[in-house]
């Protein structure tokens, strides 16, 4: 089922969206070393790859591999205003619709998104 953003419910954007945005500093402070399959993972990706990361954070897989290109998304504004002080190309969607073109990437991540 694919439901648009606008009709999240009242007690996600309370307890889950608004709750990112606040903490997002110190979420980024302690999300900084990527998990070893995953990292593994990229780092095996051809150069020039495109990548998606769906729910990306901070963005720490975001620069794991230089030869590839990466964009991110999240609902936090607070995190993607961190990936874009680190250089990194990332917006602002919900993960439930997010605006990207089934089949245009080559490779798609989504880590510990859904709670």
């Amino acid at each position: 089922m694919n439901v648009p953003p606008s009709t999240t419910p009242e007690i996600e954007r309370a307890n889950v969206h608004a709750v990112y945005d606040h903490i997002a500093d110190h979420f980024s402070n302690t999300r900084y070393k990527g998990w070893p399959l995953i990292d593994q993972f990229l780092t095996t990706l051809p150069v020039a790859t495109l990548l998606a990361d769906v729910g990306c954070g901070n963005g720490k897989y975001l620069g794991c591999n230089k030869h590839i290109y990466a964009l991110g998304n999240d609902h936090s504004e607070e995190l993607c205003k961190l990936c874009g002080a680190r250089g990194f190309n990332c917006f602002v969607c919900d993960g439930i619709s997010v605006p990207l073109r089934s089949g245009a990437f080559d490779a798609v991540i989504s880590i510990a998104v859904l709670h």
